[in-house]
């Protein structure tokens, strides 16, 4: 197997979802990103895979220019708390 073929990740994954086995299905496409990190499909496949979180403010749209901007400090202070930066 090339490890730089998303596709085999993609289609692992896709397996591994079927199955009812999400955890599996997201550690395969992470190990595709680490291959193949241009490829659109798993970035598009590990969004689909994943749980997002509400927006800020539940009143407005997702897509609201206040949401987004408080999403993204959100996102920030999480990883700084979070321990991840």
């Amino acid at each position: 197997m090339k490890r730089n073929q998303a596709q085999l990740y993609l289609n692992l994954a896709e397996v591994y979802a079927t199955a009812g086995r999400k955890e599996d299905a997201v550690e395969a496409i992470q190990a595709g990103l680490k291959f193949a990190r241009k490829d659109v499909r798993l970035t598009i496949a590990m969004n689909k895979l994943t749980d997002r979180r509400p927006p800020v403010l539940t009143f407005l749209n997702r897509r609201h220019p206040i949401n987004r901007q408080l999403g993204i400090l959100r996102h920030r202070a999480m990883g700084v708390l979070g321990g991840q930066r």
